[in-house]
């Protein structure tokens, strides 16, 4: 039986589309298991930007989900597409606050829950639950999925000032400070260096076996966008210039495309959830490629999934300015099984992973990338076999956060 709840204040919460809420989700799974009752403070779905139903709620956090609702400042406060700047130097979804708190309030008094954890992209869920622990004197754990710019980024103006405020108000109160990659946490703890040192902790995002489970169980006809007797490489997700930049793996597909290695009987790039390709259009065209690069819309969490292990190899991109973070698409990819060619240093938080979890090859520049399609499209790779991947599991990670909340709880 649980003897502790947790109010756990996430803005994405199933059905949310966001892939911020997965983490949010599998511990909500997984914390009774480690004697913690979690009670989840989340948004409407009217205020999430995308829906996705394929992802179940555990049947024990029915009754324990609380919504309060959001103003979307790009869907909600633009007119004509267009609005100011510092309506969203926050968040999208700053607006949740005020109801939040209420309801926050609320549970806290019906539920009396033992320690209050919040969760971060959504900056504003640190806000609410920063107010929550401070009015009722209950130890606070804040998560960070993502560092704040300022560590990395080195933004100016508005946005710098607000963000450095935040984290000066809330880190000093928190009990303990929770990031997804290590390299993340030693830059927290070194810049924020006045602060005990061992506040600071990590767990790493994860695979969900369960995803998997209900595939193997599952009777769905799934429709892969891959065309049988071509070699696919497959990337699942978003793409930017600044940050994911395709065009080293283009110019890759390109060299092998001209030596006659591959073309569009044999092979194919494969992009899903990644827009429809228009602001690539001509560098593929220049490149001559455009017939080997394909852009798929986005599909259900475990439609994706079952794509990951229908692919012949896959793709992630992770380009510098995020080096101290690592997507969580990775550790599905791991668990998928499939040679994962990383696109990403390999000193960089992805690459470290990566190396370490023996998935693939770590290579981001052009003649690298040539070099390891070239060897993968000779068959000159195997997985190696035997590899530990329950470490990155999404229960394991339940476990580390349990032994958090028992800290906390023991030092208060």
């Amino acid at each position: 039986m649980t003897k502790n709840k947790v109010l756990m204040v996430a803005f994405d919460y199933p059905p949310s589309k966001s892939v911020a809420g997965q983490r949010t989700l599998r511990m909500t799974q997984y914390l009774p298991d480690f004697e913690w009752e979690p009670i989840v403070l989340t948004g409407s779905e009217k205020a999430y930007d995308g829906l996705d139903y394929s992802q179940k709620i555990p049947e024990h956090m029915q009754d324990k989900i609380f919504r309060t609702g959001a103003l979307d400042v790009d869907k909600h406060m633009s007119f004509k597409g267009k609005h100011f700047a510092w309506m969203k130097v926050l968040d999208r979804w700053s607006t949740w606050i005020p109801g939040a708190i209420i309801k926050g309030i609320k549970i806290i008094k019906e539920h009396n829950p033992t320690v209050i954890w919040s969760t971060y992209p959504t900056l504003s869920g640190h806000i609410v639950a920063y107010y929550l622990a401070k009015k009722f004197n209950l130890p606070l754990v804040v998560d960070y999925q993502d560092p704040l710019s300022y560590i990395h980024k080195n933004p100016t103006g508005l946005q710098r000032w607000i963000y450095l405020k935040v984290d000066n108000t809330i880190l000093p109160k928190a009990s303990a400070a929770v990031f997804a990659t290590e390299q993340a946490k030693e830059a927290y703890a070194s810049y924020h260096f006045h602060l005990n040192k061992n506040k600071f902790h990590c767990i790493e995002n994860g695979y969900d076996e369960s995803n998997f489970q209900t595939l193997t169980e599952s009777k769905k006809t799934f429709n892969t966008p891959f065309t049988e007797k071509k070699f696919s490489l497959y990337y699942s997700g978003v793409l930017y210039p600044n940050g994911r930049n395709p065009l080293p793996t283009f110019k890759a597909i390109s060299a092998l495309k001209l030596t006659k290695n591959i073309n569009a009987d044999n092979f194919e790039f494969i992009f899903q959830g990644s827009g429809n390709g228009q602001e690539f259009a001509q560098e593929l065209e220049v490149l001559e490629i455009q017939d080997l690069v394909h852009f798929f819309p986005s599909v259900p969490f475990l439609d994706s999934l079952y794509n990951m292990q229908n692919a012949d190899t896959l793709l992630l991109i992770q380009d510098s300015v995020f080096k101290l973070q690592v997507p969580g698409k990775l550790f599905e990819y791991i668990r998928a099984g499939k040679p994962v060619l990383v696109a990403a240093p390999a000193d960089s938080a992805t690459g470290i992973v990566a190396k370490e979890a023996q998935c693939g090859a770590i290579e981001n520049t052009t003649e690298g990338i040539r070099k390891v399609l070239m060897a993968w499209l000779d068959k000159n790779f195997t997985m190696p076999k035997n590899r530990n991947i329950y470490q990155y599991s999404r229960y394991e990670k339940a476990r580390q956060l349990s032994l958090i909340l028992n800290q906390v709880c023991e030092n208060e």
